[in-house]
């Protein structure tokens, strides 16, 4: 959890894919709560070593 964090003033940013917020939504909001961003995680993404870096 977050306690270790709260607990020496730390905040955080948690990239989440979907399914690890199932079942644990309250825990989430809790760490929203207590200054904790959560950003989405994408389910698919290209892969970086064929992208065009060039655009």
């Amino acid at each position: 959890g977050t306690a270790f964090l709260n607990k020496h003033g730390v905040k955080a940013t948690f990239y989440v894919v979907p399914s690890a917020m199932e079942g644990q939504i309250d825990g989430w909001k809790e760490a929203v709560s207590n200054g904790h961003e959560i950003g989405n995680h994408t389910l698919n993404h290209p892969c970086t070593g064929n992208f065009d870096w060039k655009r």
